[in-house]
């Protein structure tokens, strides 16, 4: 048995995480509270999910302790199932107590109570009024809700559940494991061996945790599964265990409101006792949604945004305190964390039609000029910065690989935009190394990014042309180039181009366009890119065997160019439809969707690919 560590290298944690979760002979354990997740997904994220977790079922690697069974059944069969969405009912709860705030407010507020800076500092009335307005718009909002909708998604639900998890249930007699339970839980919980020794109190079900931890023991050693992970959002104290310290991105540093755990070392060891090996792992939901996103963004997006609001994978606390100072402090700390290398390119014209070239993947000396930006701010790794300034705060917010930190790091922005911004050299260079990783954070499905990407004339209203164009420049940039300032040999970040090609046919961004354009040089052949204000069709020809509606492709053409698909290292799945081909060239090869025209299939048509094509992310 292992002592509990006292430092871990979270990076290297999650690396390990992802790897299991692609490996073919590690098994996926899901606790009850997985199960009752799904009632608190949307219709997209559970599809989205539930496509992995056909994936792994078709492999015999996903599998649900009958006791997990038995315990949602106990809680479906008492019609208790509305417990999953308690929020609904606080929502209902809300008006009233809205409207108890606004009777005691009316009652209460005096003019002197107001801030100095406030508008409603010598309009207590107006203060009033707006609050009794959006006490109206949430009870208007509130009864938007159909409940006998919301019945019936549940039963349709239920139905999913019996579809999807009921073939997992693992094979295994757990009514043979509840004849010697309460001696065992006696001896077990006496001596605070976990798991389940904190539920000793419980009335009911207080060996629950013990039980399915027994099924999965036995499962394992008699099936002979020497990996495994369990999935549960119940991070308990008699599961996992928080380490003092942690290192991410090289650095180590105190693991703040213990909000990185791993799996208790005492459960290590029993599995290991159970099955000869110590690969055995605890996560939650959010992490789980995490590493998929990592492994395929665009596959779990809709899964990603909708777990985001509790996601807790790290615990980065960055506070921006504006005070509405000029920002040109200089830079000091070098940044440590850089954005996942997707890459390649290609050129073309801004309204006119001009040819198009592809793209040299070299060196790092592009025809930018770089009077504007400063060059390590191109090569963004190198872009050195004071992580105490506002500026620095964001980046480095924005630069750690998880949503909280990056949503937070958003948010950290509209507030310093809307402050007094010099325009330096260094301040436009940040910028512009913001712009790059607020487009980095949004492939990676940080909502708050994906938002902001989607929205840039929105956001950037009220800014001035060079904070504008600073953005701008580095949300593009990061399309074509990688972080050591050299073309994106495996194809390019286009997950967002649309929004981008929206955004440049504002007049306002022509000099974005012409950086951009100046930016790329004319490259060799088997590199096929666009520059994302590019308005001619994109024809793309498929030619193979047809099988009925089946096509087996051999060759794809873009615009009378053979796609080389070796030099690429994204995926083209062994099997696709019309919509997943045409998003995956839009990202490839930063094409806008609306202009890619396929000859050789319809929407009834699957694409089925060579081995060739079959390329790892």
């Amino acid at each position: 048995m292992k002592f509990p560590k006292l430092t871990v290298d979270k990076d290297a944690y999650y690396k390990q995480i992802v790897g299991m979760i692609q490996d073919v002979d590690c098994h996926v354990f899901f606790d009850t509270n997985i199960i009752s997740q799904m009632y608190r997904l949307n219709s997209s994220a559970r599809n989205e999910f539930y496509v992995w977790l056909d994936d792994i079922t078709r492999k015999g690697r996903a599998h649900v302790p009958n006791w997990a069974i038995h315990e949602y059944s106990n809680r479906y069969l008492s019609t208790k199932t509305s417990d999953y969405l308690s929020e609904l009912d606080t929502l209902k709860k809300i008006p009233n107590i809205l409207g108890q705030v606004s009777n005691f407010l009316k009652m209460y507020v005096d003019a002197s109570l107001f801030k100095n800076n406030s508008r409603f500092t010598n309009n207590k009335d107006l203060f009033l009024s707006e609050f009794d307005v959006a006490n109206s718009l949430f009870l208007n909002l509130k009864d938007e809700l159909d409940s006998k909708k919301i019945k019936q998604n549940n039963a349709a639900v239920h139905q999913e559940l019996l579809t999807k998890f009921q073939s997992i249930s693992i094979d295994e007699d757990v009514f043979d494991i509840l004849k010697n339970i309460d001696s065992f839980q006696q001896v077990r919980y006496a001596n605070m061996v976990p798991p389940g020794f904190k539920d000793s109190n419980k009335e009911y079900n207080s060996a629950g945790d013990l039980i399915l931890w027994q099924e999965i023991l036995n499962f394992a050693k008699n099936k002979n599964i020497k990996k495994a992970i369990l999935v549960t959002r119940d991070m308990k104290k008699d599961y996992v265990y928080s380490p003092e310290r942690i290192i991410e991105s090289g650095y180590e540093k105190a693991n703040t409101n213990n909000s990185f755990k791993i799996a208790d070392e005492r459960l290590v060891f029993e599995f290991e006792r159970y099955t000869a090996s110590d690969e055995f792992y605890i996560i939650n939901f959010d992490q789980l949604v995490g590493v998929l996103s990592s492994i395929s963004a665009k596959d779990y997006k809709q899964l990603a945004i909708a777990v985001q609001m509790n996601n807790k994978l790290f615990d980065e606390q960055l506070e921006l305190d504006v005070d509405g100072n000029k920002d040109d402090c200089q830079p000091q700390v070098e940044n440590s964390i850089e954005s996942e290398e997707l890459c390649n390119v290609s050129e073309d014209i801004g309204g006119k039609k001009e040819t198009k070239y592809p793209i040299v993947a070299e060196s790092k000396d592009n025809n930018v000029e770089n009077e504007y930006y400063m060059n390590t701010a191109l090569s963004d790794k190198d872009f050195l910065f004071d992580e105490t300034s506002h500026l620095g705060s964001i980046i480095k917010s924005l630069k750690f690989y998880n949503w909280e930190s990056q949503n937070k790091g958003i948010d950290m922005l509209k507030i310093y935009l809307a402050t007094t911004i010099e325009n330096s050299l260094y301040n436009r260079s940040a910028l512009f190394v913001i712009g790059r990783n607020i487009y980095q954070a949004a492939c990676g499905n940080a909502f708050k990014a994906i938002s902001f990407v989607k929205d840039l004339k929105s956001e950037m209203k009220n800014v001035d042309d060079f904070v504008n164009r600073s953005i701008l420049d580095g949300c593009i940039y990061e399309v074509y180039f990688d972080s050591l300032n050299n073309y994106r040999s495996s194809g390019c970040k286009g997950y967002y181009i649309s929004s981008l090609y929206e955004y440049l046919q504002d007049s306002k961004n022509e000099r974005s366009l012409d950086f951009i354009r100046n930016a790329l040089k004319v490259p060799k052949e088997n590199y096929i890119c666009y520059l994302p204000i590019y308005s001619q069709k994109v024809l793309v020809k498929l030619e193979g065997k047809r099988e009925s509606n089946l096509l087996r492709v051999s060759k794809i053409i873009i615009d009378n160019s053979v796609l080389d698909c070796k030099s690429y290292g994204y995926v083209f799945f062994s099997s696709m439809h019309l919509s997943q081909l045409v998003e995956t060239l839009s990202i490839l090869f930063a094409i806008p969707k609306v202009l890619i025209s396929v000859d050789g299939g319809d929407a009834d048509t699957y694409f089925e690919f060579t081995e060739c094509m079959q390329l790892p992310f």
